[in-house]
């Protein structure tokens, strides 16, 4: 019995361990399937978190391309419409609201194409819009057309214009139903007008270098056509009258190099004034000796009126304001007939301190110009009228380097004229007033003619320049002066002619541009020989450079003046006068 109980109690035992055996498999199976679950879970839960997130994203930057859009259309500078398949606008850019003169884009929507435009456009440009568009939406093809409107005030604006037809991309098949239309408008009445300018500028130009050609091939002809006449003649009477003709002739081609070399100037912004004290009386009788023999050919009647109350020493450029009254002058003695009369009258507008301000005009009696004619007068490369250059020569640039020099002078220049009746050409300028002693004695000082030219025998000039025949046209027509004369072809030949024996040279002339060392250079090195002659000698350029940045570099590399080519013999008596007395 008690074995029995013992048996019983011990499959009992067994089988309970079994049974835990059992769950605790099933407890492990438990928590991996929970495991799997939670697992499945987060999964589900960081997909659902991601398809959101993506879902913002999306949203958000389709609310990012509308809002741009709504910008870009808002502030478009151009003129935008959408059109329904019915022909009635959807939509329209603020720009064009404001343009066509509508309170707010309601005002627009809604209506026809003809009912909005219109009023803006003629006859001819509705009737093409409107053929145009309805091809477009037939053919289902973009087109392009240039568009006059008129917004305001009957002023014709130019717009370039594209007109897309608008399709339903969410349709199926090959053929996209229309759903309507797009016009573009964009404003080119400033493009077109800056085009229309620099075709304008261009011919002008093109005439201008023709009217070039033909200013510098006719004295050039002149020049080579003496030059063979007085080289077959044996008369010397003929020969000198080829001669004369050849410098008349050699004269008018340096005119015209020299106002084609101002403009140069001008265009480039190089143009500036070279203040010095001067005689205004003095530079009048200059530019009265120069005119007068043209007006004396023709019988031409002059007067001059001059306003005592202008001081007669004033500071500024007269070269330059002897240009603008010469051309004045020039002009007028051209365009006035024989026997006919011409006024040159300055007078005081305003004193102040230290400045004055005078005005001046060159009134004639000659053949006046139109208001048209009159509105090109002070334009770079055109004259009055295009035949004038033909009828009277002229390069047609003094009056623009006129007003360029004025300007500069702080002043300004103006005509008054009619057809027939004559012209007057007004001026004015401003001048410093300097202390009178100083200017008697600046005058006193700085003047030289050259019949103060003495005989410089005994004086020793070193001559410097690389082309040949530039030496021998020096040479002769310095030989009346009794100077000795030696020459040197380059920079470096004239440093060593000189630093052999300083104390022989009483004066250089030296040209710039050279081989082997230009006469800058040379300057320099003679400057920093050492020696007092070297220091102390007169270097003066002789030189085709002739800009004031020429004439700066000069004076800045050491040297004492400045000559310009072609020499001019007064000029080169000149400065002998003022170096070697």
């Amino acid at each position: 019995m008690g074995e029995t109980n013992l048996e019983k109690t011990s499959e009992e035992q067994l089988d309970a361990l079994t049974r835990l055996n059992q769950l605790e498999r099933e407890n492990r199976k438990l928590k991996r399937e929970n495991a799997h679950l939670n697992n499945a879970i987060a999964q589900e839960k960081t997909a659902h978190t991601t398809a959101m997130n993506q879902q913002k994203a999306s949203t958000f930057l389709q609310l990012e391309r509308e809002r741009y859009l709504a910008l870009l259309l808002a502030n478009s500078p151009s003129i935008i419409l959408f059109l329904s398949h019915t022909g009635r606008v959807e939509f329209c850019t603020e720009y064009f609201v404001a343009k066509a003169g509508f309170n707010k884009a309601t005002d627009v929507v809604g209506r026809t194409l003809t009912e909005i435009l219109s009023p803006f456009l003629d006859d001819t440009s509705r009737e093409n819009l409107l053929s145009q568009s309805n091809k477009v939406i037939e053919t289902n093809s973009p087109c392009s057309l240039d568009v006059t409107f008129y917004f305001s005030k009957g002023t014709a604006e130019d717009f370039a214009g594209l007109l897309v037809p608008m399709r339903d991309e969410q349709q199926k098949g090959d053929h996209l139903e229309n759903s309507g239309l797009m016009m573009m408008f964009h404003d080119i009445t400033d493009i077109k007008r800056s085009r229309e300018e620099a075709l304008s500028a261009s011919k002008a130009k093109s005439a201008f270098l023709s009217n070039m050609s033909h200013e510098i091939r006719t004295p050039m002809n002149a020049i080579i056509g003496m030059t063979s006449i007085g080289k077959r003649e044996k008369d010397l009477a003929r020969k000198n009258q080829a001669f004369e003709k050849i410098e008349a002739a050699s004269t008018h081609l340096l005119g015209v190099i020299n106002d084609i070399l101002d403009i140069s100037k001008i265009e480039s912004g190089k143009m500036e004034l070279s203040n010095i004290t001067f005689d205004f009386e003095q530079m009048l009788d200059r530019v009265y000796s120069v005119i007068s023999i043209k007006m004396k050919d023709k019988r031409q009647r002059f007067a001059v009126e001059i306003d005592p109350e202008i001081p007669r020493y004033l500071f500024g450029d007269d070269q330059r304001l002897a240009q603008v009254i010469t051309n004045l002058l020039s002009n007028a003695t051209k365009f006035t007939p024989e026997s006919g009369d011409i006024t040159f009258n300055a007078k005081l507008l305003d004193m102040q301190n230290d400045t004055c301000v005078v005005q001046m005009y060159v009134k004639d009696s000659g053949i006046g110009m139109s208001q048209q004619e009159q509105s090109k007068l002070f334009n770079i490369f055109q004259q009055a009228e295009a035949g004038t250059s033909r009828k009277y020569g002229g390069t047609g640039l003094g009056l623009a380097i006129s007003k360029r020099i004025l300007e500069l002078m702080g002043g300004k220049i103006w005509v008054e004229s009619e057809t027939g009746k004559g012209s007057c050409f007004l001026f004015t300028a401003s001048f410093g007033v300097p202390h009178v002693e100083l200017t008697a004695n600046a005058g006193q000082e700085t003047e030289f003619v050259s019949e103060q030219v003495g005989d410089f025998s005994g004086r020793v000039m070193l001559l410097v320049d690389d082309v040949d025949i530039n030496l021998e046209i020096a040479i002769a027509l310095l030989e009346p002066t009794n100077l000795t004369i030696e020459t040197a072809t380059n920079g470096q030949e004239a440093f060593d002619t000189f630093a052999a024996n300083p104390e022989r040279y009483d004066l250089i002339l030296m040209d710039m541009q050279m081989p082997v060392i230009d006469g800058l250079q040379a300057t320099r090195m003679i400057r920093e020989l050492g020696t007092p002659q070297a220091a102390t000698v007169p270097i003066i350029a002789m030189t085709a450079n002739v800009f004031k940045e020429d004439i700066e570099k000069c004076v800045e590399a050491g040297m004492n003046d400045h000559l310009g080519k072609p020499i001019v013999m007064d000029d080169v008596l000149d400065k002998l006068a003022r170096y070697l007395k």
